[in-house]
């Protein structure tokens, strides 16, 4: 039984490491000054509910509304690469505990990049956008 509360505790653990490591990494980003994030074309993502679906979507500057997943599963957790080309979200369109996938914006093409049975979740694109860390139930005693 103390085996299983140590497994609990270590479990916990390294997900709470992981979750400040990705807001630390967040924090050290640069940011666009707020003058050329305001006069940017860039897009906000985020994920809403219209019809009972969540997807993702954009908006721009001038309010103008854009679907961009439209699949029978949820989508939600948008996140931009660093050179906005493509965006990372979780879906559960094959997998009900939920799968990163990253959507190509020029193309709109989206590719699964993970596939196992444990939740996965919060993709947060690398600095120089050729890798993606994100969160995981997976779990294994060996």
């Amino acid at each position: 039984m103390a085996d299983t509360s140590y497994a609990k505790y270590v479990a916990v653990s390294v997900i709470i490491i992981a979750v400040f490591i990705i807001a630390w990494y967040n924090l050290r980003q640069e940011k666009p000054s707020p003058a050329e994030e305001i006069s940017s074309p860039y897009k906000i993502a985020f994920s809403g509910i219209v019809s009972g679906n969540e997807d993702i979507y954009l908006v721009d500057t001038e309010g103008e509304l854009e679907r961009v997943t439209t699949s029978p599963g949820r989508e939600f957790l948008p996140s931009w690469s660093p050179d906005r080309s493509k965006i990372a979200f979780v879906s559960t369109t094959q997998d009900p505990n939920g799968d990163i996938y990253v959507l190509n914006m020029a193309t709109r093409n989206g590719m699964r990049i993970t596939n196992n049975p444990a939740l996965d979740t919060m993709p947060v694109w690398s600095k120089d956008g050729t890798k993606i860390a994100f969160l995981s139930s997976r779990w294994s005693a060996n």
